[in-house]
C-alpha cells in the first residue's frame, strides 16, 4: 500500500502538468529579403520567444546533401515580434546579404529561401503525357518558389535531375528563370525512368539545393499521321458551297483509320451540321487567318434553329490552325465525358447529343484527357444583331444566361468535371495569342503537333488551374 501512494502522487502531477510539445513549422512566407518580416506558420509556436538565424555561405553547389548545416560560431538571436500557437512573425536582420537563411525556432529548423520545385509539365504538351511527365529532348516548365532571389542574377540558377533508381545526377542549365517558374530542356538521350528535380538559386553552396518534385520521362503517345484532305472528299472552301458532307466523310475516314490529320487548306468552308472529332484526330488548317470553318450566320427565327453544339468529341483530339465562326448553336464544343460524369443529366442527353454521337458516349471515360486547341480563333456570335422591342420573345432568350443554359436555369459545362471560370462552354480566349509556327511548312506527316499552344483538359487538376484568361 505504501508503494502505491508515490505512484498515485506522480500520476496526479502528470495529469495536472500538461506535456510541453515541441514547436513545429509547416510553412514560411518566401522569398524573404534582409530587413523584411518572415511569417512562420505551424503548431505549438506560442512558447517561442526568439529564433536563432544565420546566413549560409555562397560556395560551390556540388551535389545535394541531406541534414541541416551546423550553426557557425556567430549567430543572431532575433526576438519574435508577434506570436500565437499557430504562427510567429520575426524580422530578418537587415545586415544579412541576399541569400538562404538558416532558422532555429524552438528546436524546429528550416532554411528560408531554399528553392522549392513543386511540379512540372512539358512546355509543349503531347498526347499521353500528364503533369510531371515529359519526353526526352522536350523543354519543361518547373513551377515552385525561390528559383531567383536577386532578379539581377537569374543566370546563377541550376537544375539537377537525379535518377530515382540509381541516384545518378545530371546537371542542366535552365533556359529561362523567374521567381516561381523556370524552363529547361531535357537531353535528347535522357533515359526513360523516374527522376527527382532539384533546383539551386546560386546561394547556400552545397546546402542550397531544393528538391523533391517528381518527373517521369517517357515517350509521348504516337497518333496516326495519315492526312485526309477535305478537298479530296469534295470540299470547295469557297464560302458558298455546303462542305458539310465532305468534312463528315473526311472525319469518318480518319475514324476508320484509327485517327489522323483532317486537313483544311486555306479557304472558307461553309457547313451546316454538327461533327464528331474521332480519337487521335487532328483537325488542322493553314492558320487561323487563312482557314475558316463557318456555320450559317443568318438570324434565327426560333429556338429550334440552334444546334445543341457544332463539335463533339470524346477526348484525344486536337483543333489547330483555324478559325471557327458559330452563331446558331448553344455550344461550340461538347465533350461526351459530360455523359459519363453525369454533368449532363440522362434525361437531357438525348436532346443535347445526336443519336449517332450518343452511341459513342458509352466508350468515353468520365475523365477526358488529351484535348488540344492551338492557334484557334472562335467567334461565338449567338447574340449578333440588336434585340427586338420584346427581347423575351427573341429566339436567343431561350438560351439562358450567357447563351449557355440550353433554355433551362441550370447550365452544363462542356468539358466534364470541375468547370473553370464559371459555366462557359467556350474554353479559349476570344483572341488567344498565336502559337509559334515555322517560317516554312515541313512535311505534314512529321508535324502532328508542332506549334506551341495551351492544353485544355478536364483530366488533370493543375492543367485546369493554369487555364489562360
Amino acid at each position: 500500500m505504501a508503494r502505491l501512494v508515490p505512484l498515485a502522487y506522480a500520476f496526479l502531477l502528470t495529469s495536472l502538468c500538461p506535456t510541453v510539445r515541441a514547436a513545429k513549422i509547416f510553412w514560411a512566407s518566401e522569398p524573404v529579403a534582409p530587413g523584411e518580416m518572415a511569417l512562420l506558420y505551424g503548431g505549438d509556436l506560442g512558447g517561442v520567444q526568439s529564433i536563432t538565424t544565420w546566413p549560409l555561405e555562397d560556395g560551390e553547389p556540388k551535389e545535394p546533401r541531406g541534414g541541416f548545416p551546423d550553426a557557425p560560431a556567430a549567430t543572431v538571436s532575433v526576438p519574435v515580434s508577434q506570436s500565437s500557437s499557430a504562427s510567429i512573425k520575426v524580422p530578418i536582420p537587415a545586415a544579412f546579404q541576399t541569400g538562404i537563411f538558416a532558422v532555429d525556432a524552438g528546436g524546429d529548423k528550416l532554411l528560408l529561401n531554399l528553392p522549392k520545385p513543386e511540379w512540372s509539365q512539358p512546355e509543349r504538351l503531347l498526347p499521353g503525357l500528364e503533369e510531371n511527365e515529359a519526353a526526352p529532348g522536350s523543354r519543361i516548365d518547373v513551377f515552385g518558389r525561390n528559383f531567383v532571389l536577386d532578379v539581377e542574377e537569374p543566370k546563377r540558377a541550376l537544375v539537377l535531375l537525379r535518377e530515382s533508381a540509381t541516384g545518378k545526377a545530371i546537371r542542366l542549365a535552365p533556359d529561362t528563370v523567374e521567381r516561381y517558374r523556370l524552363s529547361v530542356r531535357l537531353p535528347e538521350d535522357l533515359a526513360a525512368g523516374n527522376y527527382e528535380i532539384w533546383v539551386h538559386n546560386g546561394h547556400g553552396g552545397e546546402w542550397g539545393w531544393g528538391g523533391g518534385a517528381k518527373l517521369v520521362v517517357k515517350a509521348a503517345e504516337s497518333w496516326p499521321s495519315t492526312v485526309y484532305d477535305v478537298r479530296e472528299f469534295g470540299a470547295k472552301g469557297d464560302g458558298l458551297t455546303d462542305d458539310s458532307a465532305a468534312l463528315r466523310k473526311a472525319l469518318a475516314a480518319a475514324e476508320k483509320g484509327g485517327g489522323g490529320i483532317v486537313y483544311l487548306p486555306a479557304g472558307t468552308y461553309a457547313v451546316r451540321e454538327s461533327f464528331f472529332l474521332p480519337p487521335k484526330t487532328l483537325l488542322e488548317g493553314d492558320g487561323k487567318d487563312f482557314t475558316w470553318l463557318q456555320w450559317p450566320q443568318n438570324a434565327p427565327h426560333a429556338p429550334s434553329d440552334f444546334l445543341p453544339a457544332v463539335l463533339y468529341g470524346g477526348g484525344r483530339y486536337s483543333i489547330e490552325g483555324l478559325s471557327l465562326v458559330v452563331r446558331n448553336a448553344r455550344r461550340v464544343l461538347l465533350d461526351l465525358s459530360v455523359v459519363a460524369d453525369r454533368l449532363l443529366p440522362v434525361e437531357l442527353a438525348e436532346e443535347e447529343i445526336p443519336a449517332a454521337f450518343l452511341k459513342k458516349a458509352a466508350a468515353v471515360p468520365w475523365e477526358t484527357r488529351d484535348l488540344f486547341l492551338r492557334e484557334v480563333r472562335i467567334d461565338y456570335l449567338p447574340f449578333a444583331g440588336a434585340p427586338s422591342r420584346e427581347p423575351e420573345r427573341d429566339p436567343q432568350w431561350a438560351l439562358g444566361r450567357w447563351g449557355l443554359g440550353a433554355g433551362r436555369t441550370r447550365s452544363f459545362p462542356s468539358f466534364g468535371r470541375r468547370p473553370q471560370r464559371g459555366n462557359f462552354r467556350l474554353r479559349v480566349p476570344r483572341d488567344a495569342p498565336p502559337a509559334a509556327r515555322p517560317a516554312q511548312r515541313t512535311d505534314r506527316r512529321q508535324r502532328l503537333f508542332e506549334s506551341d499552344g495551351r492544353f485544355f483538359s478536364d483530366g488533370s487538376g493543375r492543367t485546369l488551374r493554369r487555364f489562360p484568361g
